[in-house]
């Protein structure tokens, strides 16, 4: 999940040229239209431009690593990073490159709606040193149907929904994130698997914007402190009722917030979960009454 290294002579280059490409190995890449998919498993460097979508589709217990080296994909259609088969896809953003993935509509696929610029079925790990950018304009920025980890990335997320969405779980190790998003900035969705639902904050800096901002939001239930090796307190409810939810980092469950600097601007809570932990020795500090 954290490796962000990869053997270059062992992978496959892949030069991404506006609505083509070219690759020195062609097995297991094949393109229709608008998409390319990649059908075997192993580690695939990107660079350049392409007008489409770049589509993960292996066995069940295999893992693809994908390098995006100096990359701008534009989707016309769905995703522009689409995984629906894997045991899990790894995207290394590389040191000292911008990276850049735009969608432009939602896409239907079998039953499913996908609207995120990412879209993964199965788990989704996101590290490197370089910088991504992702605008989602159809719906959320990231969107992980199983476990998502991010680590150590610059990552930038603009969404008309969801900035980054774990339905399983997301955890943050480290990084620069910055999420402007009209929905939550970051969340997890699954309530019915024990174990599952919750969010992780190792460490990073936050800067997460929702819904415009500056809400006014009072917390109706006092906070349940408790002792152990940090605190904790029980879920808060708002006074405000949103029929879109804006919160900054929600989760449907258990929200562990153990290290990170934080800047958030919420039209909704700014904390959010069944039960959130700090790894923290006091939380006076914390204006717990408002934005939680």
């Amino acid at each position: 999940d954290v490796d962000d290294t990869w053997d270059d002579d062992e992978s496959v280059h892949i030069a991404l040229n506006g609505t083509s490409f070219t690759a020195d190995s062609e097995s297991g890449i094949k393109q229709d239209g608008n998409v390319l998919t990649i059908s075997k498993k192993g580690t695939y460097v990107l660079s350049g431009t392409f007008e489409g979508q770049i589509r993960i589709a292996v066995s069940e217990n295999e893992k693809v690593h994908l390098i995006l080296n100096g990359v701008t994909l534009t989707s016309p259609e769905g995703p522009a990073i689409l995984e629906t088969l894997a045991d899990k896809l790894i995207i290394t953003v590389a040191d000292g490159t911008v990276n850049t993935l735009t969608d432009t509509t939602t896409q239907t696929l079998e039953e499913d709606t996908l609207q995120a610029v990412i879209y993964t079925e199965d788990d989704l790990s996101i590290n490197g040193q370089g910088t991504l950018i992702v605008s989602g304009n159809a719906g959320h920025g990231i969107q992980c149907k199983a476990d998502l980890v991010i680590s150590a990335v610059t990552l930038h997320v603009t969404s008309l929904k969801d900035g980054v969405r774990g339905r399983n779980s997301v955890l943050v190790l480290s990084g620069d994130i910055t999420i402007t998003s009209e929905g939550d900035g970051i969340t997890s969705t699954r309530t019915d698997k024990e174990g599952k639902g919750y969010v992780i904050i190792a460490g990073g800096t936050f800067k997460i914007t929702t819904g415009g901002g500056a809400g006014e939001v009072i917390v109706s239930s006092e906070a349940d402190m408790r002792g152990g090796w940090g605190r904790s307190w029980n879920e808060t409810t708002s006074t405000k009722e949103d029929t879109v939810s804006q919160k900054g980092i929600k989760a449907a469950t258990d929200l562990y917030v153990l290290g990170g600097t934080f800047t958030l601007d919420t039209k909704d809570d700014a904390l959010h979960a069944v039960k959130v932990f700090f790894r923290t020795a006091d939380l006076r500090s914390l204006d717990y009454g408002v934005g939680m």
